[in-house]
């Protein structure tokens, strides 16, 4: 009787293994960015006439430095992020 549990224990734990393999390769698919976190900067206000004061000057520079500043750090981070993760992703096999 020993002999038969012993055997059928064995058994079990072999379908149990077993069971846990495939034969099918798995696919591994780094996902792509989505369009709108690549695209390009906002373009830059321009001054339209011939003529402008000193303070529609300076607004004008100011908010172009912000603007610009702003999303080229952004772009920067975002793009230096998903290299990393992206090289991760390649290393672990």
């Amino acid at each position: 009787m020993a002999r038969l549990l012993t055997k059928i224990i064995i058994l079990s734990m072999a379908l149990e293994l077993a069971a846990c393999s495939t034969t099918v390769p798995v696919k591994r698919v780094f996902p792509e960015v989505p369009e709108q976190l690549m695209a390009p900067c906002d373009a830059l206000t321009a001054i339209g006439k011939p003529e402008v004061t000193l303070s529609e000057l300076m607004t004008t520079v100011t908010k172009n430095y912000t603007r610009y500043h702003s999303c080229a750090e952004a772009n920067s981070a975002w793009q230096q992020w998903y290299q990393e993760q992206r090289t991760i992703f390649d290393s672990v096999e």
